[in-house]
């Protein structure tokens, strides 16, 4: 959890004999996952995976919308370029201080995550049997699963690297 951001409010359902449970739902894209913890549900709140690399965190309420999308990108050995891109309807013009303070919250929840996927050990995504699992780590080992039946072993080439206008000016060039 992370108990100094999104996950808060969360720790006095934590310290009771509370139970968290999760329901997976494989799709078309990956999947969708929700949770209750005890007799509460997440009130409609979801993560969807969305092969290979996003994420979108639904926490809408009501009339309310308010999704996050997140996307992973390895960059190099040991560093991720993550991308956040939220979108909610509460645009009001008295609310334009909070969406600031609100941005800023939300990076620094990037950087929790961040954090977590560059450090991870082993670096390399293990077999699901290779560890002890609980009933929440679902998600993780669908993804494992996928992973390793998918893309283990597998490389994308990146783009050739083209700097400024003139590469700009060259492609158009090229292109004649």
């Amino acid at each position: 959890m992370h108990r100094r951001t999104i996950g808060r409010g969360l720790r006095p359902l934590a310290l009771t004999d509370a139970r968290m449970d999760l329901d997976l739902e494989k799709d078309a894209y990956g999947f969708v996952l929700s949770w209750r913890i005890g007799s509460s549900r997440s009130n409609h709140s979801a993560l969807r995976w969305i092969r290979p690399n996003a994420m979108v965190l639904d926490l809408s309420v009501g009339r309310l919308t308010m999704r996050q999308h997140v996307w992973c990108v390895p960059e190099a050995p040991g560093r991720v370029r993550m991308m956040l891109c939220s979108v909610r309807d509460i645009g009001h013009p008295w609310l334009d201080p909070f969406l600031g303070v609100m941005s800023l919250f939300e990076s620094r929840i990037l950087l929790e995550h961040q954090h977590v996927v560059e450090s991870s050990d082993p670096p390399k995504v293990p077999h699901p049997r290779w560890e002890r699992s609980v009933p929440t780590d679902k998600p993780t080992l669908a993804f494992r699963r996928w992973y390793l039946q998918a893309l283990e072993g597998t490389a994308a080439e990146p783009p050739p690297r083209r700097h400024g206008l003139h590469a700009v000016l060259s492609a158009s060039a090229a292109a004649r």
